[in-house]
């Protein structure tokens, strides 16, 4: 199953191009896209947040395991600038501290100047398994963010990220190669196979969510918000995952629910066979 988010802004031009990542294998496997930090050639593995304005990178004070979190962090980062300010940060059940730099990210073939925070305290507990994150939430259109800062920079006003085709394990099948994710900056070679995008309004503009009405089965949920997680299992409500999605085991899949989001006029559609394989010997249900 292949599913699209695409960004979309406004203004001049210079550079398009792809990353790919691998897609997430569990949740402690995030994706992640090669970056570089400054003057620092070494690629680094960059998470994409798109709920998150936030951009950062681990120092050198958590080079070592249980000093940042419980992961031993082979890319860190040496400020090359003056520190600006203190900076903080929420994520993956810990609490990261450290200061902010007025530095730069080498996005494919852009260099974009941004305030970069570098992390030199954490949490012993959290697993990160990554070296920083790319904060892509918008700004509202006052142009100080990241993503608009890119935007600037492409032929094309849009960021299109193609999930990795994640295929579910079939009984008594041989299991299918993953394909790796891609983010493409600009211009998308690829529309005679995806055909024409359908541009939705952001809820508020300040967030990469949109307005859905989410049918889970036969119970239809009006106007929720949907956001998005690029490469890593969704997030259900407890309510529902609990109604539709057992744990334990099942005696059939007959009553695995469809999932279909409607945005206007168009239904987007989710059915068992995407997202699940039953294996009646041992009454077990596998899924994404």
């Amino acid at each position: 199953m292949k599913s699209f988010l695409s960004l979309f802004l406004l203004d001049t031009i210079v550079a398009d191009f792809v990353l790919r990542y691998n897609d997430a294998q569990g949740i402690l496997r995030p994706p992640y896209i090669p970056l570089s930090v400054g003057g620092d050639k070494r690629p680094a593995k960059f998470l994409l947040d798109l709920e998150s304005a936030d951009s950062f990178v681990f120092g050198k004070a958590c080079r070592k395991p249980m000093s940042c979190s419980i992961n031993e962090h082979k890319y860190v980062y040496s400020p090359r600038t003056e520190k600006s300010g203190p900076f903080g940060v929420v994520m993956n059940g810990g609490t990261f501290t450290g200061d902010l730099h007025e530095d730069s990210l080498k996005i494919g073939n852009l260099n974009i100047a941004l305030s970069l925070g570098v992390i030199n305290n954490g949490s012993r507990d959290a697993n990160v398994n990554w070296d920083g994150v790319l904060g892509l939430r918008p700004d509202g259109g006052d142009g100080s963010s990241t993503v608009s800062k890119i935007m600037r920079n492409l032929s094309a006003k849009q960021i299109i990220i193609q999930e990795g085709v994640h295929p579910v394990q079939r009984k008594d099948k041989q299991m299918p190669t993953r394909s790796m994710g891609a983010v493409t900056f600009g211009i998308y070679q690829d529309n005679q196979t995806c055909g024409i995008f359908n541009r939705v309004n952001t809820a508020d503009n300040i967030n990469w969510n949109i307005i859905a009405n989410v049918k889970i089965g036969n119970q239809l949920l009006r106007l929720q918000r949907i956001a998005f997680l690029p490469g890593r299992s969704t997030e259900i409500p407890h309510p529902f995952l609990g109604k539709y999605f057992k744990e334990g085991g099942d005696e059939s899949d007959q009553d695995y629910p469809s999932i279909s989001f409607g945005i206007g006029s168009v239904s987007y559609t989710i059915t068992k066979e995407d997202y699940a394989s039953y294996n009646a010997g041992v009454r077990e249900q596998f899924d994404l």
